[in-house]
């Protein structure tokens, strides 16, 4: 397991610079004979007691819903929303649609400069629109005509344009939208989504130089098999390409016997097939005798509980299997060692 995690390492950055985002997450039923016991990842994460990994790891960090990050996030809340006084506490006044800047955030609250004083904004408000902006250096590969936006935000009062089928050198990226300007082209390339919101059916937007699978076929003795999702859609797949930047290891919270990592390729292939909107998924899942690959390296999924930010939009997502009949301890040994 241990080489499984230098291979993703690199995939993405060097070892010596790799955090990991460790985290638990509840993931919405399956309909289906191994069953989880979880929510969906939009909804929240929660932090599963594995200090000792940040300890030995200074990289490391544990996601959850009060859990502290500085970042570069714009938001924009289109309607009237709230400015609380701190996380969790009262309201101190109301704000007016506006785009807004942050770069602290507090689980699901953000930290701003407003019109009206300083404080927090939430995304637990259904009327805020919220991404992290991320520094890249990569090329952008498109197959198709896509929509230009002056600020990474999906409304149509910010639709600038379209820019044609070609390679482009992208400078900054936020999850589906990604910064070019070449001096021709200027703006927030939509690379998933259609202007009227919904999915790209095929994936037309690809950072070149990244991978989809790994080269090897097993690690350690354990063998490495894929069972890639086929259809790009909104609950499962996301079809959004990414540069992966981190791994995100999570438990799967499932002890069912059988729940091993056979099974949970199978739940997410099957909510893919039938749509299930579980908008819950991952790369890998692993259990002491086998890996299976669920999602391709460089596609984001929904695993890290952090909606469009960069749990979700640059990390690979490990699913650490927890069935009786298995041995959890073996298998997360393997992985953190």
């Amino acid at each position: 397991m241990k080489k499984l995690l230098i291979a993703l390492f690199c995939v993405a950055l060097p070892l010596s610079s790799m955090p990991f985002v460790h985290a638990q997450e509840k993931k919405e039923t399956a309909n289906t004979s191994i069953k989880e016991d979880v929510f969906n990842d939009g909804e929240y994460a929660y932090g599963d007691g594995f200090q000792d990994i940040a300890e030995a790891n200074p990289y490391a960090r544990v996601e959850g819903y009060t859990y502290q990050r500085n970042g570069n996030y714009i938001l924009y809340n289109f309607k009237t929303t709230s400015l609380y006084k701190e996380p969790y506490g009262n309201v101190k006044a109301k704000l007016s649609p506006k785009i807004r800047y942050a770069t602290k955030r507090y689980g699901n609250y953000f930290y701003v400069n407003t019109e009206k004083g300083s404080g927090w904004i939430t995304t637990w408000d259904d009327n805020i629109q919220e991404l992290e902006i991320e520094d890249i250096s990569a090329q952008l590969k498109t197959t198709k005509t896509l929509d230009v936006y002056s600020v990474p935000i999906f409304d149509d009062r910010f639709e600038t344009g379209t820019i044609p089928a070609g390679t482009y050198t992208i400078s900054k990226r936020a999850n589906y939208f990604a910064y070019v300007n070449n001096g021709k082209y200027k703006g927030w390339i939509l690379t998933s989504y259609h202007d009227d919101g919904t999915v790209f059916s095929k994936q037309y937007a690809t950072y070149l130089n990244t991978k989809r699978t790994l080269s090897q076929t097993s690690v350690n003795g354990v063998a490495i098999k894929q069972k890639l999702l086929p259809k790009i859609s909104d609950p499962t797949r996301s079809g959004i390409s990414m540069v992966p930047k981190y791994v995100t290891i999570h438990n799967t919270a499932n002890a069912s016997k059988g729940a091993d990592a056979a099974a949970h390729a199978n739940i997410q292939y099957e909510r893919n097939v039938n749509r299930t909107a579980a908008w819950t998924s991952w790369h890998f899942q692993v259990d002491n005798k086998v890996i299976y690959q669920s999602l391709a390296m460089n596609e984001v999924g929904w695993h890290a509980g952090d909606g469009n930010d960069s749990g979700n939009a640059s990390t690979i997502g490990i699913e650490i299997c927890e069935n009786a009949d298995g041995n959890y301890a073996k298998a997360e040994k393997m992985l953190l060692i």
